[in-house]
């Protein structure tokens, strides 16, 4: 059975907090079966979900009581699809028991899910099932663009998100009604019909932006092994919003040409004004950067053009560059890099070396 330091790697990884090492070894387990994408989906669905609980719960004995009973509803609910081991009520709760005086409730939680869905050394597909009725059940709808792709969605209350190149959305059908939260990954802009009675929340893997109705830009971009860039940027538009943390600990509430900048890696925040006319430049393909790391500029610049950039230089990362790009085709954006950054590229097909050196 997995070990707590095991379920812990995969809490670490989902909250962007993974070592690059641990990144590429869970990614190269999930890549080790051909179901692998599908429980990484399971999973991921399941983490998300339980974003907005409380962080910190009573683990006294009355506690664990509580967690047991959750366990056993949670077991007669899951289907484990295999011919050699099933998992059974009294093996997951001694593995829960392990670990219920060390872990928070809501790690708990989180990891009997798991713990119900596969065991080491095997990869078994797990669902959750209704827990009380037909409306309990969590049932996705998602939306997503590839690369050099921009999408409009309705949503069911009327709001309208505008989804940048390689982004997603995804929000309960049965629950939007009652509590408007969704999902995000990449980036995209929120136009949110107003409703005192229903606040609306965009969920990243770092933040959450509550509003009542405004408009708004969320940046929160993965990168290709999973875990958080270095940082999610939130912009006002029209209105006010509240920014809290995955702790749910409030860290600034903003007013139009606020931007919240959130450092993914040292959990750090700093705000600053912009121009209004600017937080929808993707929408009119201008692409601007602010003093942004240069991985951050190429990670975009391959959405955009769908290329692969190759950074020669390991000192390069480093380097922060401010620059605007209007309207302008792969070729003419590669000139007017190398001429204001000092770059040289090479292009061989759809992959571009950037060439360089270290920023003083």
């Amino acid at each position: 059975m997995w070990k707590e330091e095991n379920f812990e790697r995969l809490l670490r990884y989902w909250h962007g907090k993974s070592s690059p090492k641990e990144e590429v070894e869970i990614r190269q387990w999930l890549a080790s079966e051909p179901e692998s994408e599908a429980l990484f989906d399971a999973l991921k669905d399941y983490f998300e979900t339980i974003r907005l609980e409380e962080t910190t719960y009573d683990v006294s004995d009355k506690g664990y009581k509580r967690l047991s009973d959750k366990i056993t509803d949670w077991e007669e609910s899951v289907r484990v699809e295999t011919d050699s081991v099933s998992v059974t009520k009294d093996a997951t709760q001694k593995a829960m028991k392990s670990v219920s005086r060390k872990l928070s409730y809501k790690k708990i939680l989180a990891l009997a899910a798991v713990l119900a869905g596969f065991v080491f050394g095997g990869l078994y597909i797990w669902k959750i099932g209704a827990q009380a009725s037909e409306q309990e059940k969590v049932v996705w709808m998602k939306k997503e663009t590839g690369r050099k792709q921009q999408e409009k969605v309705a949503l069911p209350d009327g709001s309208m998100v505008y989804l940048n190149v390689e982004s997603r959305i995804k929000y309960n059908t049965n629950s939007f009604a009652q509590e408007r939260t969704i999902y995000l990954e990449g980036e995209a802009f929120f136009e949110v019909t107003p409703d005192k009675k229903r606040p609306f929340r965009v969920v990243t893997s770092s933040l959450t932006t509550q509003v009542l109705g405004t408009s708004f830009n969320v940046q929160a971009y993965r990168n290709s092994m999973g875990s958080n860039y270095g940082s999610t940027h939130v912009t006002v538009a029209t209105g006010k919003v509240r920014v809290v943390d995955s702790v749910q600990a409030e860290l600034e509430q903003l007013l139009p040409g606020d931007e919240l900048i959130y450092d993914n890696t040292h959990h750090s925040v700093q705000t600053r004004k912009v121009d209004l006319s600017t937080i929808r430049s993707w929408q009119n393909k201008r692409l601007i950067f602010r003093d942004t790391p240069i991985a951050e500029i190429v990670a975009q610049l391959e959405r955009w053009y769908d290329v692969s950039i190759v950074i020669d230089n390991p000192a390069l990362y480093s380097c922060h560059f401010t620059a605007t790009f209007n309207q302008l085709t792969l070729q003419q954006t590669l000139e007017l890099l190398s001429i204001t950054t000092n770059l040289s590229y090479q292009q061989n097909g759809k992959t571009i070396t950037l060439r360089g050196n270290a920023c003083q």
